[in-house]
């Protein structure tokens, strides 16, 4: 870590953090030029970059720096997330300002003492090639999207991003917080929902609403995915402990998430149990989950719970005339399977 100027520490942590902004200007760029759909699809690429940089130091496993205290979950650094999210961005749109940004973003990264440079070329090569193939296959692979599955993409992406918040909240910040928030985030969703079914016009509300949510649910439930996610991730931070509370969160957030967009883009395959939903998208969820909790847990206790996840998500499960939502019963279920094994088998 450069022990230098503190002025340099503050300016390269502060350029690091940049990478959120970083990513909602390439999402707003894409979609300005080409448009919604393309806007979408620069989300997927972004979240696709972050997923496989993970998923490539649980694998490789090598460590950060010497004495560094790790501001990510996990103690591997290769390759660096931060650099391989904003080279993906960078060549997907393929403007010269962006890659110095994603430049500025990858220095920081060593500055700060977080990576080694292995790790930066790791991320770069690794984000230029997610970008550059992106780019490539942009044009067939949007325009063979039609508006329903354009709007799927859309609620799962959004799905996929608050999950991985919410899951990382629960990991990360006090129990009483984390309630507190969640009851907030459950108690603004109902009011919502009760608005929105009252016909109650509200500007930012009717927008996501329009954005997010199915005709049906609208006029059934409308809200009702926040609702249940947020209840799912409330009972699961009650009952279970903060890593298994956490690690069902991000089962339900990614697993969920790509077995529908999986699902309704590749989907051939159906389940013989239910003709709605596909083997290609529960295989893709399966590996998403799976990933997803192997952050927090052993590999052999995220796989039992990313399989939980995907038995459920595969039913529509129903009392009486009653759906079950599975944003409420994938973490309720992963999370008792994640806790009661270890318990049961002395794993």
């Amino acid at each position: 870590m450069y022990t230098g100027s503190p002025l340099l520490l503050t300016i390269s942590y502060y350029v690091s953090q940049s990478i959120y902004l970083f990513s909602a200007a390439v999402v707003i760029l894409t979609a300005k030029r080409e448009g919604m759909k393309q806007g979408i699809y620069s989300i997927a690429i972004l979240v696709l970059a972050g997923a496989i940089s993970i998923m490539l130091k649980d694998v490789f496993r090598l460590p950060r720096p010497a004495g560094c205290v790790p501001d990510t979950i996990g103690r591997y650094g290769f390759p660096s997330t931060h650099t391989s999210v904003s080279f993906a961005g960078a060549s997907l749109l393929n403007i010269r300002i962006l890659y110095l940004w994603a430049s500025l973003i990858a220095l920081s990264r060593i500055v700060l003492g977080v990576h080694h440079i292995h790790d930066i070329v790791g991320g770069l090569l690794l984000g230029l090639l997610l970008g550059t193939s992106a780019r490539a296959y942009q044009k067939d692979i949007c325009g063979v999207l039609n508006e329903k599955q354009v709007f799927e993409i859309r609620r799962k992406t959004f799905h996929i991003i608050f999950g991985a918040l919410t899951g990382a909240m629960i990991y990360l910040l006090p129990e009483l917080t984390v309630i507190s928030i969640l009851l907030l985030i459950l108690f603004s969703s109902i009011l919502s929902s009760i608005f929105v079914k009252q016909g109650v016009r509200i500007p930012l509300l009717s927008w996501v609403t329009g954005l997010f949510e199915r005709e049906q649910d609208l006029e059934y439930m409308p809200m009702k995915g926040s609702i249940f996610f947020t209840l799912g991730a409330l009972c699961s931070v009650i009952v279970f402990s903060r890593e298994i509370a956490s690690a069902s969160v991000l089962i339900l957030a990614f697993g969920d998430g790509a077995a529908t967009i999986v699902g309704v883009t590749a989907g051939r395959t159906k389940h013989l149990h239910n003709i709605k939903k596909s083997l290609e998208g529960s295989i893709s969820g399966l590996i998403a989950g799976f990933f997803g909790a192997a952050l927090l847990l052993p590999s052999g206790l995220a796989f039992a719970g990313a399989l939980a996840g995907t038995i459920i998500e595969s039913f529509d499960l129903r009392v009486g005339p009653l759906a079950i939502d599975d944003n409420l019963l994938i973490p309720i279920t992963c999370g008792a399977v994640m806790t009661l094994l270890p318990a049961l088998t002395h794993w």
